[in-house]
């Protein structure tokens, strides 16, 4: 019998905790959605507002503004020099294609130089020697790629630049997974595909079309084609300054590039370099060897045409 009455007394006890449990619970409930109601009733005030429809005025208009930005950027940037960057901060980009309305362009070029200069500082630079760290295919390349930033901060450019660009192909070619001889028009092809340019009309229209806009890959590709790849011969009395040939193979004096800011293109293009490998896949890989074979294929073609 007192194992009944136990039994109730507890059975009571449950159910009556449950009932406050269940009580409070709807209180809670109830308190929630009066203040999502409030919550909502406020949003929607705000959004019928005139200043939530001016805000959103200000974002569209600040938005077509940036557009604007870089597309004068994309403009410009190739013929001053400079490679562009995924990596680049939109300030920086935005702050060149402004200045590029306000300047003529015989002042231009300094203007954008100083500009570069300053917003790479050795803080900045130090930033992306530590973002190298991070890669491991760069494992054994490291300890020259430290060295070389921290000689471009000493203010040893012509350290940094030749070490920089001494590792440019390797890192591509390893990128690739390529265990042979590469000829130069093989590397070229290298370049293209890991831009993205292998396939693309350097010609087409862009200007409307949002995703290219902020698509840097065509102008890095032809900033490397154009002035890394430059070709020189010896005694040639005017040779590219950011020429990888003509620096690495003694053709251009280190007088002539020993700058701060030639130094820093060869950095930034670097950076894009690490970039663009770290994404390379398999079938990417295979794409490249394919397109490395057809030109083989090809060359051999036009030599028995010739004979």
């Amino acid at each position: 019998m007192n194992n009944n009455e136990d039994f109730r007394k507890t059975l009571y006890e449950a159910i009556r905790f449950a009932k406050v449990g269940l009580v409070t619970l709807e209180k809670t409930l109830f308190s929630a959605v009066k203040k999502i109601n409030v919550i909502t009733t406020s949003i929607g005030e705000y959004i019928n507002s005139d200043e939530f429809k001016e805000s959103i005025r200000n974002i569209l208009r600040e938005g077509e503004e940036a557009g604007e930005d870089v597309k004068r950027f994309k403009e410009v940037i190739i013929a001053m020099g400079y490679p562009p960057s995924d990596n680049m901060d939109m300030r920086l980009i935005r702050k060149i294609g402004k200045v590029i309305l306000e300047h003529d362009a015989d002042y231009l070029k300094k203007i954008i130089d100083d500009i570069m200069l300053e917003f790479h500082t050795p803080d900045r630079i130090t930033e992306i020697k530590l973002e190298w760290e991070h890669y491991i295919f760069l494992k054994d390349r490291l300890p020259l790629l430290r060295q070389a930033l921290n000689a471009h901060n000493l203010g040893m450019y012509a350290i940094t630049i030749p070490s920089l660009l001494s590792q440019m192909e390797g890192i591509i070619i390893d990128g690739f997974e390529l265990k042979k001889k590469v000829k130069g028009y093989e590397f070229e092809c290298l370049v293209k595909v890991l831009f993205n340019h292998d396939d693309v009309n350097p010609k087409k229209e862009i200007q409307n079309d949002q995703e290219e806009i902020f698509d840097f890959d065509r102008l890095i590709c032809e900033f490397y084609l154009k002035f890394l790849l430059a070709p020189f011969e010896h005694g040639q009395q005017e040779v590219s300054r950011e020429s990888r040939h003509a620096i690495l193979h003694g053709g251009a004096r280190p007088i002539t590039y020993d700058h701060e800011h030639i130094s820093l293109k060869m950095i930034i293009m670097m950076d894009n370099i690490i970039y663009k490998v770290s994404l390379l896949t398999a079938d990417k890989k295979e794409k490249a060897k394919l397109k490395l074979i057809e030109l083989q294929q090809n060359k051999k073609k036009e030599k028995k045409e010739k004979k």
